[in-house]
């Protein structure tokens, strides 16, 4: 957008909004956001990304690796000979290429300006954990002996720690020979940098010490990287579905996404081939379901580390009593470590690729695929799915609103509930006979099954009851049993979004040193 457009757009907002303090200017705007540290700074950049002109290199006019010039070139006109002069904005050079960088500590310092972003920056010193469960990096061993070592840091409210994430990390375009699920290694500018041709390929690349070791503290970093669980459970899977369809890569279901991977692992897959392979092959592929699915909880008891690790070894010691050793790539004994990997960091949760790649994918989508907004009017009316309650009729007069009691509320509510069609198919419920065989059963591998073919509480008693209170129920779904059609497997799921903290500290006053 250029300065003009954005002015003209705040003009409007000024005309729309006359008591709000809105800048004038594209200038008066910048300003506002130069003191709340959104400033960014500009740095030249090769036109390949083999280095940046900063420090010892900041006055050199072209690139010391690959010799491309600094500066952007026009070619003269009415000239006989093509002849390539600097592009010059009042008098100065015009790079090429820039790269615009935010800086990292403002920006931190921003969060701690308001007070609602500031409780949730320091909500791990005050915030409580009565039972010793694993639910924050805060209450695991890395963090700990951290702070034992280093108090003058952890008695600093205001300390931050920072974790770095790469995604389609690939260093001198030889991933070949780089495990792309370690980040151990420093990061290489441009797409192939002279210095290193011959080393990557003669020469191993773990050689080569990550600049991180340089740091005061890294030796004591309980937790120097860390191993993605969503690469590896989506390796894993793969190599199931492959290795039980019998195909080399592509299959009828390739193609499926990381997080689909996810749920086949925890929940789908053991319980869609539980009768169609032999009862070994389907119970092992059970336990390694349930090792994923413990291993990726939002808290974790401390105490069932060890068995949980031993369940593993176990486990991956009976997969290859049956799978062909082509089965057992180098990720498939990453398995191995990832409980350590808990015991010393954080739940899995927190460490994951999944919110990076979501972000990473939703910026990429603002930036290379802005979607176009459709402002064509639109005369359709919504449909049930939209909304509950159906628009009956419209307004022809002025509308006129007023509060409802306590009480009002409360039988508005009573007689929704009671005499609504819509609503009933939301509260009342089916209810399986579990009290005998009839109604539920559990198989060999553990999964609890349902029949819902012979009902009870169906109002056909007087003192039949079809409702539920919503503090009383789990969060389940079912799946229909492929061999049994009256049977359903019962599968407990918790929210993405809800987590399992001990209490709400709620508003907490924190004293801030002045600095």
């Amino acid at each position: 957008m250029s300065n003009k457009a954005f002015g003209m757009i705040l003009e409007l907002l000024k005309d729309a909004f006359e008591h709000a303090r809105i800048p004038s200017t594209v200038h008066d705007a910048k300003k506002v956001i130069r003191k709340l540290g959104l400033t960014y700074k500009k740095i030249d950049t090769c036109p390949d990304d083999c280095m940046l002109y900063q420090g010892n290199d900041q006055e050199l006019t072209k690139c010391k690796w690959c010799g491309t010039s600094r500066w952007k070139h026009k070619t003269k006109k009415k000239s006989r000979v093509r002849i390539k002069m600097v592009v010059k904005k009042n008098g100065k050079p015009q790079a090429a290429k820039i790269l615009r960088y935010f800086p990292f500590i403002p920006r931190l310092q921003r969060l701690y300006m308001s007070s609602k972003t500031a409780v949730n920056m320091l909500w791990y010193k005050r915030g409580p954990n009565s039972d010793g469960m694993y639910r924050h990096p805060r209450d695991v061993e890395a963090w700990k002996s951290f702070d034992k070592r280093y108090p003058d840091f952890s008695g600093d409210l205001c300390s931050v720690r920072l974790t770095l994430a790469s995604d389609g990390f690939n260093p001198f375009e030889n991933m070949s020979s780089i495990c792309p699920w370690f980040l151990s290694r420093a990061i290489g500018y441009g797409k192939k940098d002279p210095r290193q041709q011959t080393a990557v390929q003669d020469e191993s690349p773990w050689k080569k010490r990550i600049i991180f070791f340089e740091l005061s503290y890294w030796e004591n970093n309980g937790l120097r990287h860390n191993l993605d669980v969503m690469h590896i459970e989506k390796n894993v899977c793969d190599n199931i579905i492959f290795t039980i369809l019998n195909e080399k890569g592509q299959c009828k279901l390739s193609g499926l996404k990381s997080h689909d991977c996810h749920i086949l692992m925890k929940y789908l897959l053991p319980i869609s081939l539980r009768n169609a392979l032999p009862a070994p092959v389907s119970s092992v592929l059970a336990d390694l379901s349930s090792f994923f699915r413990q291993l990726c909880s939002k808290s974790i008891d401390p105490q069932q580390l060890p068995l949980l690790q031993d369940h593993m070894v176990h486990t991956l010691c009976h997969m290859k009593m049956i799978f062909p050793p082509s089965f057992f790539t180098v990720i498939v004994h990453l398995i191995v470590h990832l409980v350590e990997e808990v015991r010393l960091g954080v739940p899995v949760y927190y460490r994951w690729m999944y919110p990076i790649e979501r972000y990473l994918d939703n910026v990429e989508s603002r930036i290379n695929r802005p979607m176009r907004v459709d402002d064509r009017p639109c005369d359709l009316m919504p449909d049930e799915r939209a909304t509950m309650y159906r628009e009956v009729g419209k307004a022809v007069e002025a509308a006129s609103f007023y509060t409802l009691t306590p009480t009002e509320k409360f039988q508005a509510h009573r007689h929704i509930l009671v005499n609504c069609p819509a609503v009933k198919k939301f509260l009342e419920c089916i209810w399986a006979n579990t009290t005998s065989g009839r109604g539920i059963k559990q198989d060999s591998l553990g999964h609890t099954l349902v029949n819902f073919s012979h009902p009870i509480h169906t109002g056909a008693r007087e003192d039949d009851e079809s409702y539920i209170l919503v503090s009383e129920t789990l969060l389940v779904y079912y799946m229909d049993d492929a061999v049994d059609q009256e049977w359903s497997v019962v599968v407990h799921v918790n929210p993405r979004d809800m987590f399992d903290i001990d209490e709400d500290i709620g508003q907490c006053c924190f004293e801030l040193p002045p600095n």
